[in-house]
């Protein structure tokens, strides 16, 4: 499914998988019980395919809705299936695991993605008909055109204007005014593949598995001057910037490897832990403060003593009480790592919140771990 920014994509991808697991009843089996969720990174597959307004986990009614366990990177259902999360970064880690069913998110981003692609294929070896989805703002990736060409393979479009009516009100005419009929409106808005042409001092690090003209080239670096490909073969030790990933990658003589920052001595990664008794009311404010300009990178928890019937909950702060995770089981010893797109600033004390998923709290304990950075002044 090729789509525009806002057309729905994310929430098709999740019908389709509610339709494949939910059996007649809650309890009863439906078409698949063993799926895989594979997007550009963890934390896009938990924010966006399951905890985001469109996710799985938001549009189950209550009695069919699929608990996730974080430390497990899973998604359970009340009828047994199970979903499994995937890193489009790390393609070796769809090594073993087996499928009935699969939804791939935004493809056309995946950093390896002939990679990841092709251990899926391998993996999706159970039930009478393994099948899987792609959700997509399509790029005219190898792999994307390749798909769109397979006899196997049936490709749906959908604009962002067919879902106007559920997006905010001037958005799509703005959009319009802007970029109707460039490029990059006909790619993020009308979902088309738009071919791009190379300028004068485009530069490129090739991947491990090229076509085309590039072929052959697997590592080397491609630089477009007078109208043509330039290739350089790469020494040991060079180094570049790669501006799509916003990283620094090391040649080491057979690949590329991604270089670790440099941190300052002057900034403190600092973890505080405190174990909260829950007291009864629709949410708790624990004892346990973000500080004025602390950078969190992540809030982790572990349930000490179980909420009243497994009881799920919700963890984050006042103006967002699911920033750090929701429909978090309640059960003994669950836990649950709570992580934002991006690290967040904080420009006042603020104590972080347990609510109730669906209901009040009444008991339990929940012990809280802040990960945080926080920066001290220059020295005398």
């Amino acid at each position: 499914m090729l789509g525009g920014r806002g057309a729905g994509k994310t929430r098709a991808g999740a019908e389709w998988i509610r339709h494949l697991v939910e059996g007649p009843t809650p309890l009863k089996a439906g078409a698949c019980r063993h799926i895989a969720l594979v997007g550009e990174t963890v934390l896009a597959v938990r924010e966006v395919m399951i905890e985001g307004p469109s996710g799985l986990c938001a549009i189950a009614p209550t009695e069919t809705r699929p608990a996730y366990i974080a430390s497990r990177q899973l998604l359970n259902w009340p009828n047994g299936a199970t979903a499994q999360i995937f890193s489009a970064c790390h393609p070796d880690k769809l090594r073993g695991p087996q499928f009935d069913a699969a939804w791939c998110d935004e493809l056309a981003k995946w950093r390896h993605d002939e990679e990841c692609w092709d251990m899926l294929q391998f993996g999706l070896r159970l039930g009478k008909h393994p099948r899987q989805v792609v959700t997509t703002t399509p790029r005219p990736t190898h792999l994307i055109k390749r798909l769109m060409k397979d006899e196997n393979c049936i490709v749906t479009r959908v604009s962002t204007m067919a879902n106007k009516a559920n997006l905010a009100p001037g958005f799509v005419d703005s959009l319009l005014k802007r970029y109707a009929g460039t490029p990059l409106g006909r790619q993020e808005i009308e979902a088309e593949i738009v071919e791009t042409t190379p300028q004068a001092g485009d530069h490129y690090v090739i991947g491990a598995n090229p076509t085309g003209l590039w072929q052959g080239k697997a590592s080397q670096m491609a630089h477009y001057v007078d109208g043509a490909w330039e290739f350089l073969t790469p020494q040991n030790g060079w180094r570049v910037w790669d501006q799509r990933d916003k990283i620094l990658r090391l040649y080491d003589g057979g690949k590329w490897l991604n270089l670790a920052p440099q941190f300052s001595p002057q900034i403190g990664f600092v973890t505080t832990s405190l174990d909260h008794v829950i007291t009864p009311g629709s949410y708790n404010d624990t004892a346990l403060q973000i500080l004025d300009r602390d950078l969190v990178l992540g809030v982790g928890a572990r349930v000490m003593a179980a909420l009243p019937n497994n009881q799920s909950w919700k963890l984050g702060v006042a103006d967002d009480v699911g920033r750090y995770g929701a429909h978090i089981p309640g059960g003994a010893q669950a836990t649950n790592i709570g992580m934002t797109s991006h690290p967040m600033t904080y420009y006042a004390a603020t104590p972080l919140r347990i609510s109730g998923q669906d209901k009040a709290l009444t008991s339990g304990t929940i012990r809280l771990q802040l990960h945080v950075l926080r920066l001290t002044p220059p020295a005398l």
